[in-house]
């Protein structure tokens, strides 16, 4: 909490209570519960989404399928190595994961457009 009062940044600026606040809700939020949000909000969307895609759950069911026919006979179960080779469904659990924020509120605002493509 020290820290968070006596921080300044290049121009000598101090965090404003408000921003103090800000930053320890975002700690409390982070440590509580965070995976367990993420796993439930993540799953949600991920059903409406491949409800809403159903290409997407095929390719992906698809490249499981394959998987799954492509091990030994005498394997019960899948592998890490197995898993691994599912790169679509990674593709597509990473997209899920990157719409779906354990934080209801982002408290930060950007000072500046920033053009990425060029």
């Amino acid at each position: 909490m020290d820290a968070l009062m006596e921080v300044e940044d290049n121009e000598g600026r101090r965090l404003t209570e408000e921003e103090i606040i800000d930053i320890l809700i975002m700690y409390l939020n982070a440590g509580h519960e965070s995976s367990g949000h993420i796993i439930m909000w993540a799953t949600v969307f991920a059903t409406v989404f491949l409800e809403q895609h159903p290409e997407i759950l095929k390719k992906a069911k698809e490249e499981q399928v394959l998987i799954d026919r492509n091990k030994a006979p005498e394997q019960k179960g899948l592998t890490l190595k197995d898993i691994r080779k599912m790169e679509y469904l990674s593709k597509v659990i990473d997209e899920t994961l990157r719409w779906v924020t354990f934080s209801y509120v982002v408290f930060r605002e950007a000072k500046a457009d920033v053009n990425v493509t060029s």
